[in-house]
């Protein structure tokens, strides 16, 4: 099933971040809405989140205007993703999540495979998860959670915080059915991080976490006004690392926020202090535009419907169809 209710075929594919954006431009151009006013991301956005607290297209609730100009999209979209045989990671969910209903076919069977689960990373599940995890462990009970409540400061996909707050008393009010029997909290208090931290979650559960690490050595914290000066005294203290005789692949790394921070500045630092180095990581393998675009012939020769797959590598190679027959295409097939 797709997110929207409506049936995928078993060859089924999952459109990734660029196959959603690219979808969804469409379906807002198409509703003659104007992306300056209204971002493909943030729309994209705002469906998200509602696919992550279980909300489908048919039950979404606009607030203000652009909550109803997302209403519309989202609506479009679903039946753009249907008609193209494809889902999106929050629709997987929200289809995983359709089978557990009472009455939907193989729910017995569902329920019966499972003796026990465990469920790791569990402060970064969102209300989604959390219900799926509730519905699998229903027969026996038995059940594992590990998280760190501490840890949760990004929300992963919509992740909920009280998911594992709440977890001891297991709270109807969200997720229906009683409470888990019988929970015992365990914490976790030896840490290998080499000095103690602290924490703003006010609601954290009392934790003495200690380590067998010594203090290890001070941190060193520099500002530049530039990247290049950044740049430079990082390559400057590796420089001073390699005239002590440190060995550089074993004892040296940098680390970086983004991968755009090593395509000029520090690579170039690199060079100027003639410093050999490795990047690692860089663009993953299967965001490669050669990649893609291979993936979306085998998409569009498994799947004919597939309309993203098959509007992305019509002209790779070049093969001089224009502009307007692309768009007839994909009128007949989005």
């Amino acid at each position: 099933m797709g997110a929207g209710g409506r049936a995928c075929g078993r060859d089924f594919v999952i459109y990734d971040d660029d196959d959603q954006k690219r979808l969804l431009s469409r379906v807002l151009t198409d509703l003659k809405v104007p992306e300056r006013l209204f971002p493909v991301r943030q729309v994209l956005s705002a469906i998200d989140r509602a696919k992550n607290q279980g909300i489908g297209a048919d039950a979404y609730q606009p607030g203000d205007y652009f909550d109803d100009v997302v209403a519309k999209a989202y609506r479009l979209y679903e039946e753009r993703l249907a008609a193209s045989n494809a889902t999106d990671f929050g629709g997987l969910l929200m289809s995983a999540l359709r089978l557990c209903a009472a009455d939907a076919a193989g729910t017995h069977e569902i329920l019966d495979r499972f003796d026990h689960v465990l469920v790791d990373e569990f402060q970064d599940t969102n209300s989604v998860q959390y219900r799926l995890v509730r519905y699998l462990s229903r027969r026996t009970g038995s059940i594992t959670v590990v998280g760190d409540e501490d840890q949760s400061i990004y929300k992963w996909r919509g992740a909920d915080i009280r998911n594992i707050l709440d977890f001891e008393s297991g709270p109807p009010r969200r997720a229906g059915g009683q409470a888990w029997s019988r929970t015992t909290a365990r914490p976790a208090t030896s840490c290998a991080r080499p000095t103690p931290s602290s924490n703003a979650n006010t609601e954290r559960r009392p934790k003495r976490l200690f380590t067998e690490s010594g203090a290890g050595a001070p941190i060193v914290m520099f500002e530049g006004e530039t990247e290049r000066d950044e740049a430079d005294f990082v390559a400057a203290r590796i420089a001073a690392a390699l005239q002590e005789g440190r060995q550089p692949r074993a004892t040296l790394a940098v680390f970086y926020r983004t991968n755009a921070q090593s395509r000029r500045a520090g690579r170039c630092a690199a060079l100027r202090a003639n410093l050999p180095y490795v990047v690692v990581g860089g663009t993953r393998f299967f965001d490669r535009a050669e990649i893609k675009d291979l993936i979306c012939y085998l998409r569009a020769i498994s799947n004919p419907d597939d309309g993203m797959a098959l509007q992305r590598i019509i002209n790779v190679p070049a093969r001089g169809i224009g502009d307007t027959t692309v768009d007839r295409i994909s009128e007949n097939r989005l």
